[in-house]
């Protein structure tokens, strides 16, 4: 509770604020950062908001049963704000997956579907672009007792949110690449030098990455140190998972998962389907029961 409190100082975000970049969704919705990094302030639509609130007591139940494995991202805030000028704003506050010192080098959002799924050259030319589905061209590699624990604790979630007729949502995926020269650290270096080179390389990755800690922050930093808290016999969602040849670090979570499948949503598959000619089984809007087998068979490909 301190923490969140702290990181939603009204005076520290609205300084923040300042000097952010506002960025929209696909949906249209807009997110921002707490000024730690550690929280995400999303606007929500009309309907989000009445989903949230339709299933918000037993996705609390779920979570306080199964919190350790869910990969389902966690929100901490619900809020509307009142203005006599526009209507109610809607938002949510969610913790950052990305709420890490390691640099996220790329991220994917998964949904196992094919049709407009695709970025294309500009993720190739810059991989913190983030990348989608057929974007994607190698396994995340986690060994097969981990990917064992992450599959079962991904069809439960997912099971929740079929049996809540939610469809839609997607696999966030963020990928650290770690440095080999921090891993096998000279000893006889000196501190200074080992400062200098870990800002140096830090600064480099801030070009590329909006959520990089300040340096301002980890003045005592230590990476190695860092790294060594990781190993591949080690299962922890809520923390990352380090590949089985130690060359990556994964941050994982289901996001977006307030849409429900009505009649909107069935009128949109049928549309895309008779009028547009889209293939049926790979267009993202699909029956819940149809959604949840496509992204378990589809996770269980892709995860090795």
């Amino acid at each position: 509770t301190h923490d969140y409190l702290k990181s939603l100082d009204p005076n520290q975000i609205l300084e923040s604020f300042a000097s952010q970049k506002f960025s929209e969704g696909r949906s249209g919705s807009f997110f921002v950062f707490t000024p730690d990094k550690n929280f995400i302030i999303k606007t929500i639509s009309t309907s989000e908001t009445f989903i949230l609130k339709h299933i918000l007591k037993d996705y609390l139940k779920y979570l306080l049963k199964y919190s350790e494995e869910s990969l389902l991202v966690r929100f901490y805030g619900f809020h509307s704000l009142k203005t006599s000028y526009a209507p109610d704003i809607n938002i949510i506050i969610m913790k950052n997956i990305f709420d890490t010192p390691l640099s996220i080098d790329k991220r994917y959002d998964l949904k196992g579907s094919w049709v407009h799924r695709e970025v294309g050259e500009a993720h190739v030319n810059n991989p913190s672009i983030l990348g989608l589905d057929r974007d994607l061209k190698q396994p995340f590699r986690i060994g097969t007792i981990r990917k064992a624990k992450f599959l079962n604790a991904l069809k439960r979630d997912t099971k929740f949110l079929m049996k809540k007729n939610i469809i839609d949502y997607s696999l966030l995926v963020g990928i650290h690449n770690v440095k080999p020269k921090y891993i096998n650290n000279n000893n006889n270096n000196n501190n200074n030098n080992n400062e200098n080179e870990l800002e140096n390389i830090l600064e480099e990755e801030e070009k590329y990455n909006d959520i990089v800690i300040d340096m301002d922050d980890i003045t005592d930093f230590d990476l190695e140190k860092y790294y060594s808290t990781f190993s591949t016999a080690e299962y922890n969602i809520n923390k990352g998972l380090l590949s089985i040849d130690e060359n990556e670090i994964y941050f994982i979570s289901v996001i977006d998962w307030l849409t429900l499948y009505d009649c909107n949503k069935q009128s949109e598959r049928c549309l895309k389907i008779w009028c547009k000619n889209k293939d049926k089984d790979g267009i993202s809007v699909q029956p819940p029961k149809k959604y949840y087998n496509r992204f378990i068979n589809y996770a269980n490909d892709i995860f090795e």
